[in-house]
């Protein structure tokens, strides 16, 4: 998506447990979601376990984007930190919780997986 302007205006989004923190920035018109991220000077998440420098999952209005994307004036560049814990591993643990409850698997007024009774 090219975008025309002497300048453009994008905003920068990251969550944590601390809260928001927003920035917004001026840039070039060819600026990409990298350029974006680095002039808004907000602190990305430390490396953590990993080698090397931290990975980066960033999305424009919840649409994944890669670093080298470019943005358009009026863009939100949202930083995504990583899952605490994988979406299938967090369902079989309240799967087997609810087993161990004595309450069955499936969740308060659910049918099951056989549709309409």
């Amino acid at each position: 998506m090219a975008c025309a302007d002497d300048a453009i205006f994008v905003e920068v989004v990251r969550c944590d447990r601390a809260g928001a923190h927003r920035r917004r920035v001026r840039l070039l018109p060819g600026a990409t979601v990298a350029d974006a991220i680095s002039a808004s000077g907000i602190a990305l998440p430390p490396a953590g376990a990993q080698d090397g420098p931290p990975r980066i999952d960033a999305g424009v209005f919840g649409r994944p984007m890669r670093l080298d994307d470019p943005v358009c004036n009026g863009d939100r560049v949202e930083l995504y930190r990583p899952l605490g814990v994988d979406p299938k591993e967090a369902r079989r643990l309240r799967a087997a919780r609810r087993a161990g409850d004595g309450t069955g698997t499936e969740a308060p007024g659910s049918r099951g997986r056989g549709g309409k009774s």
